[in-house]
């Protein structure tokens, strides 16, 4: 099956759109079809949209496709479950260590303005039942920060543990589903949140190979990396795709995966979209976000 893995959109629709764009480009001239979407969470947060990219997630994912909560949405949802005030002032501790404290309170705060009233529609009932993790298909696991507890559990994506950006990480991820799970079930466990691309594969042992973008920009002017891995009955395999709305690694681009996956071989195209930049920070500034939160999408930081 090939799926398209999209992760941490973070309300910037014209990224979104790009990718989707690209997407279909990308089937019409492999003539190849894809067969499901799979979204990794944070629809909110950051950006200027996050009313349309809740829309177009749910008019994207067919019913029982994966949809998943990151801590941003999980934010959100707070606020306006509590109408609370959600501004950097005036946070509270455990909102804060949910979502940060890099100006995502007040671009939260106006999100929360903006969606009051919109929690009977589809798109937020989905927001605000997925949960942090699933199982979308034997021997995969879909996560937006890690496995710690159960799907439901904001402990999966709160704080510093919830980012897997290590071997000592992936090994504590694996550990918790073969417990939630079965032991040996699961091969390939797919995050977001750390906004980085990365493959980390394990064969027999301990020993962790890593593929990362790396922040020195020395793969990043390429506009796909393909990597391929087999014999995947012995491996347990770590992927992140990305952000589309907001990328830490130092390219500014829209960052997504299609994954191609039979039964002992993985196919992985790590693909990165150009797209309007500059009209999502006007749309931000003319919105009230943080100045820096619109200067940091050119910077890929």
């Amino acid at each position: 099956m090939r799926v398209a893995l999209l992760s941490d959109v973070h309300a910037n629709l014209v990224a979104l759109e790009a990718v989707l764009d690209d997407i279909q480009a990308t089937c019409q001239v492999a003539s190849q079809r894809i067969d499901a979407c799979w979204f990794l969470g944070d629809a909110v947060g950051y950006g200027p949209q996050p009313r349309q990219c809740l829309q177009r997630l749910d008019d994207l994912l067919g019913e029982g496709e994966p949809w998943l909560a990151g801590n941003h949405d999980l934010g959100l949802v707070h606020c306006l479950r509590g109408n609370m005030s959600c501004k950097a002032d005036d946070t509270p501790d455990d909102l804060r260590d949910l979502i940060g404290n890099m100006g995502s309170a007040d671009a939260l705060q106006i999100q929360a303005w903006e969606l009051a009233g919109y929690e009977e529609r589809s798109w937020y009932q989905r927001m605000a039942a997925a949960p942090t993790w699933s199982a979308p298909v034997s021997g995969v696991v879909i996560a937006h920060g890690t496995v710690i507890e159960g799907p439901d559990s904001m402990v999966n994506v709160k704080g510093e543990a919830s980012y897997l950006r290590d071997s000592i990480q992936a090994n504590s991820a694996f550990r918790n589903i073969d417990r939630y799970l079965g032991a040996d079930v699961t091969r390939l466990l797919v995050v977001g949140h750390t906004h980085v691309p990365t493959l980390m594969h394990r064969a027999d042992g301990n020993t962790w190979n890593e593929s990362r973008s790396p922040k020195n920009g020395a793969i990043t002017e390429r506009s796909e990396v393909i990597i391929e891995l087999t014999e995947l009955d012995s491996q347990r395999i770590v992927l992140c795709p990305g952000s589309i709305g907001q990328p830490r690694d130092h390219d500014a681009r829209a960052s997504y995966v299609i994954l191609a996956l039979d039964q002992d071989h993985l196919h992985v195209s790590f693909r990165r979209i150009p797209y309007d930049i500059a009209s999502v920070q006007d749309l931000m500034l003319d919105s009230g976000y943080p100045k820096f939160l619109a200067d940091r999408l050119v910077l890929g930081k």
